[in-house]
Formats: structure tokens, sequence, C-alpha cells
């Protein structure tokens, strides 16, 4: 069973590509109209951590799923396992 349904997955990465170009608009945004000081400082990390989540989720969302796991069911059993009545 996948942990998340096809469009789930669309719009989580969506969500990140969209997170990307929004913390780069607020790091420029921040370094045009604040002047130097703490409030400019906090605004250029919080653009930055704002990529960084945009980043992140859209890793998460291109990295291959991993194999469904077996159900067991017509499996074969293994010479080492015992049969159990």
């Amino acid at each position: 069973m996948m942990p998340f349904a096809a469009e789930d997955l669309y719009s989580m990465k969506l969500a990140g590509f969209l997170l990307l170009p929004a913390g780069w608009f607020l790091v420029l945004s921040a370094l045009v109209l604040l002047g130097p000081g703490a409030a400019r400082t906090g605004f250029v990390f919080a653009g930055l951590a704002v990529e960084l989540l945009g980043l992140g989720l859209a890793v998460k969302t291109h990295l291959v799923p991993p194999a469904p796991a077996h159900s067991g069911f017509g499996r074969r059993p293994s010479p080492f396992e015992s049969e159990r009545f």
C-alpha cells in the first residue's frame, strides 16, 4: 500500500516547487526593503529556511518509493521454516 495517493504526491511536489521561489522572493525583498540590522538578517534566514523546506519537499516527492511489502499469500515456505500445525 502506498503511503500517499498520486494526487497527494502531485500537490506535495507542486507545493515544494512553489516554496522555492517564495523563499527567494522573501530574501530579495528583505534585502531591498529593509535596512541593515536584525530585521533584515531575520527575514533573510526565514527566506532561506523556506527555500530549504521547498527543496526538501521537492526531493522527497521525487524519491523512488520503496517496494511494497509482500503479504505472504501464495508464498512458498523456506526450507528453513518449520511447519506449524
